[in-house]
């Protein structure tokens, strides 16, 4: 895969590193029935990295593939973490910003027509 091409893959809603997908586990920590599509992703193979990418396994990008009830319940779960003021061990003193944002704009990714009910679970 080109850089170009890796690039926009990346920023697309569907697209997610391990940081913030081991993140949100780790927020999401007793919630198994939540935690366990996102272990499935990231127990598959991440994107093919662009020739000249130094980045090793944190630098891994997954591709997400949540029905609209997960990333509604996952959103939810997170909105709740985020008004209690918790935080996780890679966010300690900087709080949950972003996240929210993040799962919105999935959730809302999977509603779009061109979707049609949303990813595999």
């Amino acid at each position: 895969m080109d850089w170009q091409r890796y690039k926009a893959r990346c920023n697309a809603p569907d697209v997610w590193s391990r940081w913030m997908l081991m993140q949100t586990m780790e927020l999401l920590a007793g919630q198994e029935e939540l935690i366990a599509p996102l272990q499935r992703a990231l127990d598959g193979p991440p994107l093919a990295k662009p020739a000249g990418h130094k980045g090793g396994p944190a630098t891994d990008m997954f591709q997400l593939a949540l029905n609209e009830a997960q990333a509604s319940a996952i959103l939810a779960a997170v909105r709740q973490a985020a008004q209690r003021g918790a935080q996780t061990s890679c966010t300690q003193g900087r709080g949950l910003g972003g996240f929210q944002e993040a799962w919105l704009e999935y959730r809302q990714f999977l509603a779009a027509p061109s979707q049609a009910g949303g990813g595999a679970s």
